[in-house]
C-alpha cells in the first residue's frame, strides 16, 4: 500500500495482446493489504478498439484471500450507449473505460489478496479488448 499522500493503493495493467482475450485466460492481480482501517474503492478500466462487436463485457471476478475467504461475482460492464456511441475516453486508436466493482469497502484482514477477472461472454477469444486493469484507491 502507498502512502496517506496518494489517493492510489494499487493499480496494475494486464495486456492482453492482438489475439484477444481467451476465455481461459484470467487477468491475475496479487494485492497486498497492510492497514485494514482505510475505505477503498474497487475499479477495472477497460481499453478496447472501435471494432469490438458488442455494447458490454461479461466478466467472472474471483477474490481469494491469504485466510482462506473466497467471494465470486459475476458482473455485466457496458461499454457503449444504447445508440452505439462508445463511454469512456477515446485514447488513439481505442476507448478506455472505467467502472467501479466495489464502493467503500474494508479489507478484512491484512494480507495477500488475488483477484483473478476472466471474461464471460460465450466467446472462446473475445477480439478488440486490448486490456484490463485493476485498481485500489482511496474512497472519498
Amino acid at each position: 500500500m502507498t502512502s496517506c499522500q496518494s489517493s492510489v493503493v494499487f493499480d496494475e495493467v494486464v495486456e492482453l495482446g492482438e489475439t484477444g482475450w481467451h476465455m481461459d485466460h484470467k487477468a491475475v492481480f496479487q494485492v497486498d493489504v497492510i492497514d485494514t482501517s482505510r475505505v477503498l474503492d474497487v475499479g477495472m478500466t477497460f481499453r478496447h478498439t472501435d471494432d469490438y462487436p458488442y455494447s458490454n463485457l461479461w466478466l467472472f471476478v474471483d477474490m481469494q484471500s491469504e485466510n482462506g475467504l473466497s467471494i465470486k461475482d459475476t458482473l455485466e460492464f457496458f461499454l457503449s450507449e444504447t445508440n452505439g456511441r462508445w463511454l469512456g475516453n477515446k485514447k488513439g486508436d481505442g476507448y478506455e473505460v472505467s467502472a467501479l466493482y466495489k464502493h467503500a469497502v474494508k479489507m478484512s484482514h491484512p494480507g495477500s489478496y488475488r483477484f483473478e477477472i476472466s471474461q464471460g461472454m460465450r466467446r472462446d477469444v473475445l477480439p478488440h479488448i486490448t486490456s484490463v486493469e485493476f485498481w485500489i484507491q482511496n474512497s472519498n
